[in-house]
């Protein structure tokens, strides 16, 4: 049986639909709207956009518009450094994604359940 659902998984993610998620033009017009953010926009001191973080945010989240849509819309949140941050919580799982760089992420992952909460930093080329 457990080799079926591992079958069924590997069937169902390679299917993935060849046009994004229609939430992903909102997504990108968010991303657009927390470009305007100034210097200070928070009132502790934080930093306004970068840029190179917002598109770095905006290529994750259009890979992840690709992925089966059963999955949750993510949250973007700008963060106080200039880059953005994307949020996903499933019932008692929570997954995020921080933009440090452009080609660096920190990402968290919490399930109260299982294995608490697991954290770490990703690079690509």
């Amino acid at each position: 049986m457990r080799r079926l659902l591992d079958r069924l998984a590997i069937w169902w993610l390679t299917r993935r639909p060849a046009t994004p998620a229609l939430w992903l033009k909102g997504a990108r017009q968010h991303l657009d709207d927390l470009a305007t953010l100034g210097e200070d926009w928070d009132g502790y001191g934080a930093a306004p956009q970068k840029p190179e973080l917002q598109q770095a945010a905006l290529a994750i989240l259009e890979c992840y518009a690709r992925l089966p849509r059963w999955l949750p819309i993510p949250t973007i949140v700008p963060t106080c450094n200039g880059g953005v941050q994307l949020e996903v919580a499933m019932g008692p799982i929570e997954f995020e994604l921080e933009t440090k760089a452009p080609l660096s992420v920190s990402w968290l992952f919490d399930d109260t359940r299982i294995c608490g909460m697991l954290e770490g930093t990703a690079r690509w080329t």
